[in-house]
Parts: C-alpha cells; structure tokens; sequence
C-alpha cells in the first residue's frame, strides 16, 4: 500500500498493490493483478495494465495496452500508437482516442465517453437488478400455475415497472442531475428523445471516440445517455452523437 499527498513516479511495475496519489501519477512499468488498485486525484500516465482497476481525477494516457482492466478517467483517455485494448472498460468523463480494440480471441470491450463512472455502474446495477427480478416472474409462474392474475404477481411487475422507470431517468452525463432524464419509451436506447443535457452539463454533442485502428465487432461504444453495439469490425472511425442527438454514428476518421 502506498499513499501520497504530492505526485508519484514508480519507475518498475505493480502488482497486486493499492497505490494513491493526492496529485499526478507516472508509473513507467505495468499493473498487474486482479488485486492492483491505482488512484490519482489529477493525471495518470501508464505503460500498460492488466487485470487492474485504475482511476484519475484528470488525463489517462495509455502506452501499450489495456487487458481485462477498468480505466476510469474524469478527463479524457488518450492510447498512444499501436496501443491495444483486450476486454474490460474505459469509461471518460471527455474524449477517448484509441488504436486497436479487441480481437479474434478476446472478451467485447465497453468504451464509455462523456459519462460519470459512478453512474454508469449504477445504471448497469439496476439493469441486472430488473433481469433478476424479470426471472422472478418466471419462476414463481412455473412454480405456481394460474398465478399469473394473483396480487404476489401484480406487486412483482409493479416493482420492475419501476425499475425500468428509475433506470431510463438515470443521466450519465457529467454536470447534470443523476435523475434529472426525463424517461421516454421502455427500450435499451430511447430513439424518440435527444440525448437530455441539463443546464450545467457538458457539450455531450462535441464528445467523440476515435479509433485509428480496429475495432472489433460486439465493443460496446457508449457516449452519455446512447449506446451502440458493433455489428461488425471496422477500422478508422470515429463515432460521435448524431446532429439530433439520437444516436450514435460512425464516420470516417480523418487523418492529420
């Protein structure tokens, strides 16, 4: 365990360590470890990290990979050339620009712009929490035949009803109101309503992901409240919010 209040450079690597930083963090080795926890309250500099959870309070820049890891950055992400990304989670409070993600032998990966970590995990809780309830139904049908008009079975789609609710109103964009959504349709992306920024919030519209290199069918790319799953692999794009703010789109990425 190692805890700073000033900036911190560790020339070597880490592995299975909980290292904080008050200030601005360079680790010139690798994280390793399902147990490597990395914090900084400013900006983070890595090599590459496998299996580990890193946080920061301003810029990520990654050197070489990210493996069956969560970044996490309130700033932007930034992978450096030939940088790879195998699985886990890059969530950004800005931009993200990356090289290669995912492969032929590797877990999708979910690459999140323009969001507050926190919130995000919070609205993935409370989708599995409504699966889990949805398959309480089920259960409790099979078990109980013709109890599909009983009370226990009204309360029980009562409370997914909710969930469902609670879930859509969640606002995953940095400097708005965690419930300040305004809920539309009962579906995965709401197509009928522009992606809602509140007075406060960030410029969702000028948040981008750039990938110079592959990107591998199945990632899921999310920018504030939308969300996209790959159909496909493709190369040199950047995906960005439609003019209307419905959805995400993917255009031809230009190169400086």
């Amino acid at each position: 365990i190692v805890n700073t209040v000033g900036d911190l450079k560790i020339m070597g690597g880490i592995m299975s360590a909980t290292i904080t930083s008050d200030a601005n963090l360079v680790i010139g080795g690798g994280i390793t470890g399902k147990n490597s926890t990395i914090s900084a309250a400013g900006d983070c500099d890595i090599n590459f990290i496998e299996q580990g959870h890193l946080s920061c309070g301003g810029l990520c820049v990654i050197r070489k990979q990210s493996y069956s890891s969560e970044v996490i950055a309130e700033g932007v992400i930034r992978c450096k050339p030939d940088t790879k990304i195998m699985g886990g989670n890059l969530f950004s409070g800005g931009n993200i620009t990356l090289f290669d993600v995912g492969g032929d032998n590797s877990a999708p990966a979910v690459i999140a712009a323009g969001v507050i970590s926190s919130r995000l995990t919070h609205y993935n809780e409370l989708k599995r929490g409504i699966v889990e309830q949805e398959e309480a139904i089920v259960d409790w049908l099979q078990r109980y035949k013709g109890s599909s008009t009983s009370k226990k079975i009204r309360n029980m789609e009562k409370e997914v009803s909710e969930s469902k609710l609670k879930r859509l109103r969640v606002n995953l964009i940095p400097g708005t109101g965690i419930y300040s959504r305004v809920a539309g349709p009962d579906d995965e992306q709401d197509t009928n309503n522009p992606d809602y920024n509140a007075e406060g919030g960030i410029d969702i519209g000028q948040i981008t992901i750039d990938v110079h290199g592959d990107i591998y069918k199945d990632t899921e790319i999310r920018i504030g409240n939308k969300n996209l799953k790959l159909v496909k692999t493709v190369n040199n794009r950047q995906f960005k919010l439609h003019p209307s703010g419905k959805r995400i789109i993917a255009v031809p990425l230009r190169k400086k």
